[in-house]
């Protein structure tokens, strides 16, 4: 598969089945696309309330040990960068709020502080997969930090994806943090993904929560593995749902924070036509776009072209041979 710039620059090439693998070529010198910086993703996630996050980032940081504790340091790091830059603590209100938790309650104490938050409407989430909501607790733990200038533990000590009625965050400067991931395997965690996936309701073309959260799984082996499992949760979203073609690349690009739609679907050929706001990236495209070669049943075997519009969006066109 080839990614391609409007007028023909080549910008990266991979093949992506069940294993995708990303290779980096040589970059011709001011010709990348400008995308928006750390500082900038995160004033507009928390200025922008259209939409919800995906629950995407929430899913692939509780897989494994390592990604909690990634998620949960990152979190850190933007917590602490929003305090330096908003400094209310209405702003992590805010960000929290636009990203899927729901409306936020704060109780401070003298050694103990709750955060407490039901889920929004557009964040269907009830998959029985205990606390996952890391990168969150980070964020909190960050901007109490930076708050009150001593280091502050921010633990999760229950979740709607448990089926609770709310999510609490509970932090002090004593808090143990404890990570475990979803404690099921790769198979239990696709199934997930295809179920949050299908409860998907309206547009998430312009998710930039979606995209500041998952900076950290956009390169190297981790974006490789992650993408993986995006392939195989498109396959069961294809086997699973009683949707048409078209229907299931459409919940598809909700699911990721993309608008996507079928334009083409014969035996021998089947395109797919993918919008991504000015937040979206090559790195992210290569993370994401596999849910739909599992979706169609098939694998890149021919180019893509990701291009500019005016309009400040990308848009990126796969084609499938089957």
């Amino acid at each position: 598969m080839v990614v391609r710039k409007r007028g023909g620059q080549r910008a990266r090439s991979s093949r992506v089945s069940g294993r995708p693998a990303v290779t980096d070529r040589k970059r011709e010198a001011g010709r990348e696309p400008v995308h928006d910086s750390f500082e900038a993703l995160l004033d507009k996630s928390v200025a922008h309330n259209a939409h919800s996050a995906s629950g995407l980032h929430a899913l692939l940081y509780g897989a494994t040990r390592s990604l909690n504790i990634l998620g949960y340091k990152y979190g850190f790091t933007v917590g602490r960068t929003l305090h330096s830059r908003h400094k209310r603590i209405e702003s992590l209100f805010a960000i929290l709020e636009r990203g899927g938790l729901g409306k936020v309650l704060y109780t401070p104490s003298s050694d103990k502080s709750y955060i407490r938050s039901s889920a929004s409407g557009n964040q269907v989430m009830r998959i029985e997969a205990g606390r996952v909501h890391y990168y969150e607790a980070g964020m909190i733990a960050g901007f109490l930090s930076s708050h009150t200038k001593a280091y502050m533990r921010t633990e999760e000590t229950s979740c709607v994806m448990s089926g609770d009625p709310e999510c609490t965050f509970v932090s002090s400067t004593t808090a143990p943090i404890s990570y475990g991931g979803l404690g099921r395997g790769p198979d239990s965690l696709v199934k997930d993904m295809a179920e949050v996936a299908k409860g998907r309701k309206g547009s998430g073309a312009s998710d930039y929560y979606t995209y500041l959260s998952m900076q950290p799984l956009l390169s190297g082996r981790i974006s490789e593995k992650l993408a993986g499992l995006m392939f195989a949760a498109g396959r069961e979203l294809r086997v699973s749902s009683h949707e048409s073609i078209g229907e299931i690349v459409k919940t598809a690009g909700l699911f990721i924070g993309a608008g996507a739609k079928m334009v083409k679907n014969t035996k021998a050929k089947k395109s797919i036509v993918l919008r991504y706001n000015s937040f979206g990236s090559v790195g992210y495209v290569a993370l994401t776009s596999p849910i739909f070669a599992g979706a169609v049943g098939g694998e890149y075997k021919a180019g893509r072209t990701y291009s500019r519009l005016k309009d400040g969006a990308y848009s990126v066109r796969i084609d499938f041979r089957i």
